[in-house]
């Protein structure tokens, strides 16, 4: 189980589905809505995904239900209620991203992995208010469940990485590469083009077009990632009373940020978002000002753009930061 804290679930499971060694997955929530809203926000990140729920007519059910069997969908977001009867072999991740709230649900939904003499893996969000919902499940099932530490960006890049290689590895031993070599060495004569760089190029095309992307603008990719320093001190603002840290590093700029109190963002939300892509320590994020459709936040000086674009694309409360400076912003008006 992982222990929802410090950053968005989404974040979360964005970093598992892309660490875990998988092959179909499926994903239990526990309303309609939430199961096309998340397979929305896969969907845009490159991830081969459906939902699956009561809303649909059940034509519709059976055909996603084939795809998932067959291999063309990757990723099934499901309700226990649409999940009924589902049998499928190829599943090798169960993850409850909403914890059930009957046990005997729960033993149902990880019965879905490790079929056929296969192994498989179950994992559980729980929100520290549900904490006694975890506890009853391990005494229902009379086993413990571990707790999980999440991949790092690192972790997923050499993750990412390795099962490139050995797709390379495998095409290459396939052999019947001429026609394809001749038509690369065709581009580069009449392109005045690298072979290594057409090479990117395809891998990129390739990878893309299959929906798995590589990582990018994470906080370990930006070069000079963001250090708070010793400044000379400077009233600052606070959330609440200054640490000592907070004291040593006293120059903050505003920042606006689109998400706010429709939207059900809090102060630790974003603090936690914020914190987790780009490195920065908790205290040293100043005050936030949540408005109804927007929030401002107070953050050190100095932080670069690249930084600024990857909390750009952090999702709190369902909706990106998109982040700007509050100055630079006034300067463009």
């Amino acid at each position: 189980y992982w222990l929802v804290e410090g950053i968005a679930k989404y974040q979360a499971l964005r970093r598992i589905l892309q660490a875990e060694e998988r092959e179909g997955t499926l994903i239990f929530v526990r309303t309609r809505n939430a199961t096309g809203q998340l397979a929305e926000q896969l969907e845009r990140d490159g991830f081969s995904c459906a939902a699956l729920n009561g809303d649909m007519a059940q034509k519709q059910r059976e055909r996603t239900v084939e795809r998932f069997r067959k291999g063309k969908i990757e990723i099934l977001i499901a309700t226990d209620v649409a999940a009924r009867g589902l049998d499928v072999e190829r599943i090798s991740h169960v993850i409850n991203y909403d914890i059930p709230l009957d046990i005997e649900w729960y033993v149902h939904r990880i019965g879905r992995t490790g079929r056929a003499g296969r192994s498989g893996k179950a994992i559980l969000f729980v929100e520290p208010r549900e904490k006694h919902i975890l506890r009853a499940i391990e005494r229902s099932t009379n086993k413990k469940i571990q707790r999980m530490k999440l991949p790092s960006w690192n972790e997923i890049r050499h993750h990412q990485r390795n099962r490139f290689k050995e797709r390379l590895t495998r095409t290459i031993k396939n052999g019947e590469l001429d026609y394809y070599m001749d038509l690369v060495t065709e581009y580069a004569r009449e392109n005045d083009v690298a072979p290594p760089r057409i090479a990117a190029a395809l891998a990129k095309m390739i990878q893309e077009q299959e929906g798995e992307p590589f990582p990018s603008f994470q906080a370990e990719e930006v070069p000079g990632k963001f250090r708070t320093q010793r400044k000379t001190p400077r009233t600052a603002p606070s959330r609440t009373r200054k640490s000592k840290k907070q004291k040593q590093f006293e120059h903050f700029e505003r920042f606006r940020i689109e998400v706010g109190r429709h939207h059900g963002a809090k102060p630790g939300n974003i603090v936690g978002a914020i914190a987790n892509e780009i490195g920065l320590s908790s205290e040293y994020i100043g005050r936030i000002t949540i408005h109804e459709e927007h929030s401002i936040v107070h953050l050190p000086e100095g932080i670069p753009e690249e930084l600024l674009k990857v909390l750009g694309n952090v999702w709190v409360a369902g909706r990106k930061l998109r982040i700007r400076r509050m100055d630079a912003a006034a300067q463009q008006r």
